[in-house]
C-alpha cells in the first residue's frame, strides 16, 4: 500500500515516486549505513563514563576529540551522499550542494545540542558543556564546507 508521495526538493526535483514510509526508511538505512553507525557510536560514547587515561592531562584533548568525531561523521555523510542514488546528478547545481551543506551542519549541530542537554539534565555522571557544543559545531561546519567544496567542484553543473 502506498502511503505517501516522497518529494524531497532542495531547489531541484530530486526524485518523485510513490513510496511507503518503511521503504523510504530502508532506502536511507541502505544509503547511509556508515553515517548511521557513526551517529549511533556518538550517542553511545556521549552517555558512557570516559575512562581515565594519561591523555586527560593534555589541555583541550577532549575538544579536539569532539571536533574529530563530528568532522569524521560529516565526512562520511558526504561520501555516502555523493555515492548514493538519492539524487539525480544531471540536475544538481551549486545551490543544491550549499543547501545540503546547510542541512548537514544544522542536523549535526542540533544532534549535538540535544546530546549536551541530555547529558546535563538526564544523567548524574555527565554534564553538558558549551565548549563541547561549540567543538561539535566546528567539526560539523568543517565537514559541511569540505563536502560542499568537493561536491561543487566535482559534480555541480557549471553555468
Amino acid at each position: 500500500m502506498n502511503i505517501a508521495v516522497n518529494t524531497t526538493n532542495f531547489g531541484n526535483t530530486l526524485f518523485m515516486k510513490k513510496t511507503s514510509r518503511t521503504s523510504f526508511i530502508a532506502q536511507i538505512i541502505k544509503s547511509f549505513p556508515m553515517t548511521l553507525s557513526c551517529i549511533l557510536l556518538i550517542w553511545l560514547l556521549c552517555f558512557c563514563t570516559p575512562p581515565s587515561t594519561g591523555l586527560n592531562q593534555v589541555i583541550g584533548i577532549d575538544k579536539l576529540i569532539h571536533i574529530v568525531m563530528y568532522l569524521g561523521t560529516g565526512g562520511i555523510f558526504w561520501m555516502e551522499f555523493l555515492r548514493s542514488k538519492l539524487f539525480c546528478r544531471e540536475i544538481t547545481t551549486k545551490t543544491f550542494y550549499r543547501k545540503i551543506a546547510s542541512f548537514s551542519f544544522l542536523a549535526f549541530t542540533s544532534m549535538s545540542a540535544i546530546i549536551e542537554l541530555l547529558q546535563e539534565f538526564a544523567t548524574n555522571h555527565r554534564g553538558g558543556e558549551w565548549m563541547d557544543l561549540i567543538s561539535n559545531a566546528f567539526g560539523a561546519a568543517l565537514a559541511s564546507i569540505f563536502g560542499a567544496f568537493i561536491a561543487i567542484n566535482k559534480y555541480a553543473i557549471k553555468k
